[in-house]
């Protein structure tokens, strides 16, 4: 089984943060999985309760490799670049 590397985002329409993180990551030639709720919605605070994050975008970096998936929460666009330009190191 291959090897696959991909980043999740939890987002809100209209949230220019979460559309640079977006950018940032095509932009990188990665594969993104977003997903967008409603502002205030009971979705987005599970996921707020969830990673322990109060602000979108929420981002998590996620590898699978054969059975194992580990999945690493980076936090928010600025956490994300501080990621990135560890990857790059």
């Amino acid at each position: 089984m291959d090897n696959v590397e991909y980043y999740r985002i939890v987002a809100w329409n209209g949230c220019p943060w979460c559309d640079k993180a977006y950018d940032l990551l095509t932009a990188s030639g990665v594969e993104v999985h977003i997903t967008y709720h409603e502002r205030g919605s009971q979705a987005l605070q599970e996921a707020k309760n969830q990673n322990n994050w109060q602000t979108v975008p929420m981002v998590t970096h996620v590898s699978v490799q054969g059975d194992d998936i580990t999945e690493t929460f980076v936090g928010g666009y600025d956490n994300l670049c501080h990621f990135l330009e560890k990857q790059g190191d």
